[in-house]
């Protein structure tokens, strides 16, 4: 059986190379392989440790060689694009399929959609045809949650996958297909400065409290940069962090223990204070009740607006780079 293809195993490709379908789930029973989609396989590869979305890109992987024409594209082509898909489904291998080939039609694990791909909406990803990320950050958010594309094109912009003004143009283009207007709703809440899932999850249950500035530079009373807070409410001198474990890791430094990266992010709050700042943090279990959160920052934001009315203005410096987004 050959396996030489990232381990990757297709039915089709065993029974013609001798293999039994009773051998085949022989080998799934011992271990040897593990059951992707129907027809697919992996062998030597530890499932456990791989996301969502790395184990989707296996799957699209099996099933494109079913697919002879269109494009992989929608949900899996973010997955193969690499960008984050939080709380999405991805039971189904989605594909765009010309309108002459078939109609669109929802299987156990396939989703085929129907629709017109311009020469230059699709690309290839280790020689598998893929919509191009403007072309599938429309398609997301034509179809899907808005929260799930706000995060995938924040991501995208982040790392330049994608710029505002492709994804302009890709809205431009899907005028007149259904959805559009609330794909144009969600991608104009974008914003590339955004550096995780959790941010954008964060600045989305926040938006009705304040405007939010991201990636905002604080410096003390000589200059010196102090550190860089998620959001940041000038008005109210108030800072909000999310915390995820990814934060805590990124300001390690080589060898250090997280527990002492812990200790400079608390040195580093500690000095924030001191300037007369005001900081929230905000974790993953905050995301799970957006209105317990909104109504937690929305104090915050009313009592430091009161200080300041007081006089209580913050020192040192407050900078905010330009948005990235539509």
């Amino acid at each position: 059986m050959d396996t030489s293809t990232a381990g990757l195993v297709r039915r089709s490709e065993a029974i013609n190379e001798g293999w039994t379908d009773a051998e085949l789930r022989d080998r799934v029973r011992g271990g040897d392989l593990t059951r992707i989609r129907r027809g697919g396989y992996a062998h030597g590869i530890d499932l456990g440790g791989l996301s969502p979305e790395s184990r989707h890109r296996l799957a699209v992987t099996l099933a494109r060689a079913g697919i002879s024409v269109g494009a992989i594209s929608h949900a899996s082509a973010a997955a193969l694009w690499d960008l984050p898909l939080v709380g999405t489904d991805l039971g189904r291998v989605h594909a765009t399929l010309p309108k002459a080939t078939r109609t669109g039609r929802i299987g156990p694990e396939r989703h085929d959609h129907t629709a017109m791909l311009a020469p230059d909406e699709v690309t290839e990803i280790d020689g598998i045809p893929v919509t191009t990320p403007a072309r599938t950050l429309v398609d997301l958010a034509r179809s899907g949650p808005p929260s799930t594309a706000v995060v995938c094109a924040d991501a995208a912009l982040q790392r330049a996958l994608v710029t505002a003004a492709a994804l302009g143009r890709a809205l431009d283009r899907a005028k007149g297909r259904p959805g559009v207007n609330r794909a144009r709703r969600a991608l104009t809440a974008a914003d590339g400065r955004s550096e995780s899932p959790g941010e954008t999850l964060t600045r989305l249950a926040l938006r009705t409290v304040a405007a939010l500035d991201l990636q905002v530079d604080i410096t003390d009373d000589d200059g010196r940069f102090l550190g860089r807070a998620d959001f940041g409410v000038e008005d109210a001198a108030l800072l909000i962090e999310f915390d995820g474990r990814e934060k805590y890791l990124s300001y390690r430094r080589p060898g250090q223990p997280i527990e002492e990266a812990v200790l400079a992010e608390k040195r580093r709050e500690d000095q924030l204070r001191a300037l007369g700042y005001g900081l929230v943090r905000v974790v993953w279990k905050d995301l799970g009740t957006p209105a317990a959160l909104a109504d937690r920052v929305r104090r915050a934001v009313m009592r430091g607006r009161a200080a300041v009315d007081r006089g209580a203005v913050p020192r040192g410096g407050y900078q905010v780079p330009p948005r990235v987004g539509l």
